[in-house]
């Protein structure tokens, strides 16, 4: 069923082989619709047919619509949970395996796992079904036997070869690769796994000619002989430590002889070296010409031909400037750089077809030329949308494991690129980085063209209510920094978070929390690698490999219902530091299969060693991956170790019984001290030490598979949180405000994460689709406009319609729309993106579409009474509808809530704290609660905190382990919060915390505002002459109403008194009732100012490199802007530390 394009198979019969299509209803089908028989099953076998085929291409909302129930076995009789497959009476399963590498894609002869086929004789992953070939220049060619032979040799210079790829490739590079932390030794056991920090660079020298005072490094190596570029990189400790002289010399002339770049350097050194002997020759004539080369790009090579580039076709040496293309156009090295003889290196563009050759002359040796953006499909299956290949599929179909073809060997079927070991590490990292960057880069291209504004205010701009100046285009809207369409973002994880959270409100609490481990000895890994491969060197196979055993796993919870019958379940995928992914899995089970006793617990979980002498299987695979540590007294240096103790709690305490009631974490598991213990890395443990598991899926699946029963656990908020927490990143501790930046800056990427990424694998998962719908007022929805177009997006009635217009226009004509709340919608009807309307769905889903209206803070009162009303008023027709009750209009939506009994008690308020409770932290829930206190005056202030004290104090109970504490704490900072609004707990009846529980302090304000006010008035009498000049001056300026200077700028050395004189224009103006701002170009000296704020929080500033084209961030209607108008004074300290293009930027705000 394809609901969306109206296609619906009524009924399939499978006889002898024929499939017989007997009613079929298609109408206004949009695209064409292909079908291909894969398997036919005999009719005994129909009980056993896997969906694994078409799980995965399903949307989220159908999946529950193919799940196979037993023949003969009535839906409502269903077997009770301690029955299922997944209980621990029940015999173990065979392990699971996705079976040899021997699946063939017919366009490109790439090897796979058969569960990895997208249709018959079609692979995604490798040529993305017949769209992706590398032809001509592309395409790899034959390794040189010198090379393969390194990659099995198991004599010392093979043996070295192996282990310091990477070493021998960066010394043979033409250009230098790095990032902003380097590789490095990560703490605990494992491999060594390549890893990039931060910002990636690639760069070339701009010269090549080198002098004394600094050794030749890269492409200059090659502007010298072979035995002069040997001796330049065994002077380098590294390489002199760990490479060999002899082979590293034999590498070098190999790369001379075939590669294409390193004969074009032998060019141009053979044309300076007679621009040399020609100006010695002639010194009265004239001195030595420059000579430069070009790198040309890849359109012009011919696609065709299947062999390697000559010097020619990849660089142009010039002499002297006549001829020379423009250098903009080209990467350009000359023999000294003309313009900064200090500046060495340049970077390669990301989209460069000569990064990779020139990185990775040992995978490229007849420097096959790289992507580029260029790249044209040429495949016998080409997208009519799109004729480019993307970077993703040309990696992609790079790195598809071929036995045969232009990209190998014969050598044990490993090709240079996946015998590469650790340079393969940082190749997969750099692809997807690279990657990653042209989409930051999408983004952020566009959001120097692309504004964003509410729908009114873009009225008000065109209408030119504030007098703003039309001929600055960029005189309206806001930045939209990092988009939460992008994978990974902030925005994007807590979209995700959110949209479990709506699945939580729907279906309950989870049942159970499993994390699953790849295991990197699993057959299919090991048995796939080469010779002398360890499987870290291998991230492609192990991000296949775990993607086809997730996808299994999955299968087992959702189709083969292993713990039962499920409602709902999200999982997101991770990986650590260390490389190997791991998914999170939360399952919300059906009412008839969850857990409610201890018992159903032990038949679930199982937390003890099994007896060795009757499952010696199981026992293998407890001691092998659910035995944490050792840690504590057997292991102190354990990485989970904190302060002495382990981060993990273990060891647990022995239990001979499960404890499972309604208590705020997680069971007591079983754990018997019956002595069962096992030897684990040198030392015996016991059950203390076992990690929850469930013994059907660790026997099946031989992987660490760590199951929880979380059904008790209080704040569930914690769990989703931690599955949506974000990838991993380093710990930032400034905030520049470029999210982009921050975003660049903070990243971590390992190999398999990185490969994971470019084989499109999906990074989350949820059983159900989420609908997010906007509350906006009228006219007031998000628009968004190029420069110059605000008066044509104004006129454009499209952009007016969003998914709350359409719903009032949907009751307008569809009277059965009419029934259902805003949020039920979604439910009945689909959104069409394109046309902007909501359309009835065809057939209704039995795992049914949830929606969720974006969260509105009770400050933003209109908006918050709409969300109000959208929750409980049907059928309206129009933002006035929503005001009408009773065939009264009534001014604001408050009012109309109050007309309706909404607000006359507190319901409304403990609406909105349930809501929050269930998606925010305790800290953010508290905030709320203050705000609802100060500013919506709720009837039974001390009722709506004791309904919610219990969550808004989770964050301390979690910290203290001790209610009266946490109490206390929670109690201290509201009281904290509400002194900041003038406000105390006694004004509202709230109790007061014992002040014997709570932490010292750790300081005191040394002046309140009286004592500052006082103080600097006395400032302003003790000023000295120049301070009292400029004082008067400016006062003067302020109070002038005239069109007369009003810029100054004071000087003066430090300790001569210019923040005194701040201080008194600052504290004479605000006692005056005027408003001040101050600013300064750093936070340090912003905190030395009253009321000190950077410049570019004040104005708005995007961070990083300004130029004077950029604009502030603050929109036009906004308080922010009346602000800045608002002030009678601003003072800005260290004014001459600002970059120029910086005043530029505030100068066009203030006008």
């Amino acid at each position: 069923h394809l609901e969306d394009d109206n296609v619906e198979v009524v009924e399939v019969h499978l006889e002898d082989d024929n499939v017989e299509v007997v009613e079929v209803q298609m109408d206004d089908v949009p695209m064409d619709v292909e079908v291909e028989v894969v398997d036919v099953l005999p009719a005994d076998a129909r009980a056993e047919l896997e969906f694994a085929d078409i799980f995965d291409y399903l949307p989220p909302d159908v999946d529950e619509e193919f799940e196979p129930i037993p023949l003969g076995v009535p839906v409502a009789q269903r077997l009770p949970m301690r029955d299922r497959p997944a209980g621990v009476q029940h015999p173990l399963p065979d392990q699971h395996n996705i079976g040899a590498l021997d699946a063939v894609c017919r366009e490109c002869n790439a090897r796979h796992f058969h569960c990895e086929r997208a249709s018959r004789g079609h692979f995604s992953t490798c040529c993305n079904n017949g769209q992706v070939t590398a032809t001509g220049q592309r395409a790899l060619l034959r390794a040189p036997m010198r090379l393969t032979n390194l990659l099995i040799d198991d004599s010392q210079e093979g043996t070295n070869f192996r282990r310091e790829t990477r070493r021998y490739n960066n010394s043979l590079a033409f250009a230098a690769f790095s990032s902003d932390l380097n590789p490095r030794r990560l703490p605990g056991r494992g491999p060594s796994v390549y890893t990039v920090h931060g910002q990636v660079y690639r760069r070339v020298n701009n010269d090549v000619v080198g002098n004394e005072h600094r050794p030749p490094r890269y492409c200059e190596l090659y502007f010298v002989n072979s035995a002069e570029a040997n001796q330049a990189r065994m002077r380098q400790q590294d390489v002199a430590d760990r490479l060999l002289a002899g082979l590293l010399a034999d590498l070098d002339q190999m790369l001379r002889e075939i590669n294409p770049y390193a004969q074009a350097f032998r060019n141009m050194s053979r044309l300076w070296l007679e621009e040399q002997e020609r100006a010695n020759a002639n010194p009265e004539v004239m001195g030595p010409r420059s000579v430069s080369m070009h790198f040309v790009t890849d359109a012009a090579r011919d696609q065709r031909r299947y062999q390697r580039p000559t010097a020619n076709e990849v660089a142009a040496v010039f002499v002297g400037d006549d001829g020379r293309p423009p250098r903009d156009l080209n990467l350009v090295i000359f023999d000294r750089n003309p313009v900064d003889p200090q500046h060495r290196m340049q970077t390669i563009p990301a989209g460069s077809c000569h990064a990779d050759p020139m990185l990775y002359p040992l995978f490229f040796p007849h420097g096959e030329s790289g992507w580029h953006f260029n790249v044209m499909q040429e495949g016998n299956r080409n997208n009519q949308v799109r004729s480019r290949n993307t970077i993703r599929e040309f990696v992609c179909y790079r790195m598809a494991i071929r036995y045969t073809g232009n990209n190998d060997t014969d050598h044990e079927g490993i090709s240079l690129i996946h015998g590469g070991g650790f340079l393969l590490q940082q190749y997969v990292c750099d692809q997807y980085v690279r990657m990653e960057s042209n989409n930051l880069n999408y983004a952020r291209r566009n959001q120097q063209a692309l504004l964003a504004d509410a729908y009114q205010g873009l009225v008000d701009h065109v209408n030119q209510q504030h007098h703003l100046d039309e001929a600055n285009p960029m005189a309206v809207g806001r930045r939209v920094i990092l988009p939460s369409t992008f994978v990974g973002s902030p925005r994007y994880m807590k979209g995700c978070y959110h949209d479990a959270m709506a699945i939580v409100r729907k279906y309950g609490k989870p049942d159970l929390f499993i994390t699953f481990t790849c295991n990197p000895r699993w057959p299919e890994i090991t048995q796939n690698l080469g010779r002398w491969s360890a499987p870290n060197d291998r991230p492609d196979l192990i991000a296949r490999v775990f993607h086809a055993k997730l996808k299994a796993l999955m299968q087992d919870i959702i189709v083969n219902r292993v713990f039962g019958n499920i409602d709902a379940y999200v999982y997101t995928v991770e990986f650590q530091k260390r490389g190997l992914p791991h998914a999170h899995i939360l399952v919300i089970l059906r009412e008839d299969s969850k857990l409610h006793t201890a018992e159903d617990v032990d038949n679930v979980v199982c937390a003890s060693l099994p007896d060795p002498a009757t499952d010696r299987r199981l026992f293998d695979c407890v001691t092998s991956h659910m035995i944490h540590g050792p840690c504590g007294q057997l292991n102190p240096n354990s990485p989970c170790m904190v302060d002495n103790s382990c981060s993990k709690k273990y060891p647990k305490e022995y239990s001979e019984e499960t404890v499972y009631a309604s208590n705020n974490g997680y069971p007591t598991y079983r754990r018997p001290n019956n002595g069962s213990v096992a030897l684990v890395r040198q030392q015996e443990v016991g059950n203390e030490f076992v990690v929850p598991h469930n013994p059907y899926l660790l026997a099946k699946y031989d992987a660490h598979i760590n199951v929880e029963v979380c059904s008790t656990v209080k704040s569930v908020m914690y769990l989703y949180k931690y599955v949506y927490k974000g990838h991993d990143a380093a710990t930032m501790e400034v905030w520049d405000g470029d999210e982009i930046s921050n975003f660049i800056n903070s990243r971590y990427v390992s190999p398999p994460e990185g490969i994971w990424r470019l084989f499109s694998y999906e990074m989350h998962k949820r059983s159900h689709t989420i609908v997010r719908l906007p509350v906006h007022l009228e006219d007031r929805q998000t628009v968004y406009f190029a420069p110059g177009q605000a008066q044509e997006r104004v006129q454009n009635d499209a952009q007016r319609r969003t998914k709350l217009t359409e719903f009032f226009t949907l009751n307008a004509n569809d009277v059965e729309a009419r029934q259902y709340l805003y949020h039920e919608i979604p439910v009945h009807y689909t959104w069409q993106q394109a046309q902007r309307r909501w359309v009835r769905r065809q057939r209704q889903m039995n795992n049914e579409t949830l929606a969720r209206m974006y969260v509105v803070n009770p400050l933003d009162r209109d908006r918050f009474h709409l969300r109000l009303l959208l929750l409980h008023r049907r059928g309206s027709q129009s933002f006035r509808d929503m005001r009408t009750v009773d065939g009264v209009v009534h001014e604001s939506y408050g009012a109309a809530a109050i007309a309706l009994g909404l607000l006359e008690s507190d319901r409304a308020w403990l609406a909105c704290m349930e809501e929050s409770a269930s998606l925010d932290t305790p800290r953010q829930l508290r905030y709320l609660f203050v705000t609802i206190l100060v500013m919506c005056h709720p009837a039974e202030p001390l009722a709506l905190f004791q309904a919610n004290e219990a969550s808004m104090m989770e964050d301390f109970n979690r910290r203290f382990q001790d209610l009266d504490r946490a109490r206390a704490a929670s109690l201290d900072a509201i009281g904290d919060l509400l002194r900041a609004h003038g406000k105390t707990l006694g004004d509202y009846g709230l109790p007061y915390p014992d002040v014997g529980l709570l932490e010292p302090e750790q300081d005191d304000q040394l002046f309140g505002a009286i004592d500052a006010a006082a103080r600097w008035a006395q400032q302003v009498v003790d000023m000295n002459d120049e301070q009292r000049t400029v004082y008067d001056r400016v006062m003067a300026a302020v109070d002038d109403n005239r069109d007369i200077q009003k810029v100054f700028y004071v000087d003066g050395p430090g300790g001569t008194g210019k923040t005194t004189l701040y201080g008194c224009l600052i504290w004479s103006l605000r006692n005056r009732g005027r408003s001040v701002l101050c600013v300064a170009y750093t936070g340090i000296a912003a905190s030395l100012m009253d009321g000190g704020m950077t410049v570019h929080s004040t104005f708005g500033l995007p961070f990083g490199t300004l130029t004077d084209e950029d604009t502030s961030t603050i929109t036009m209607q906004s308080e922010r802007a009346q602000r800045i108008r608002d002030a009678a004074l601003i003072v800005w300290d260290e004014a001459p530390m600002s970059p120029g293009p910086q005043l530029t930027v505030v100068d066009r705000l203030l006008k």
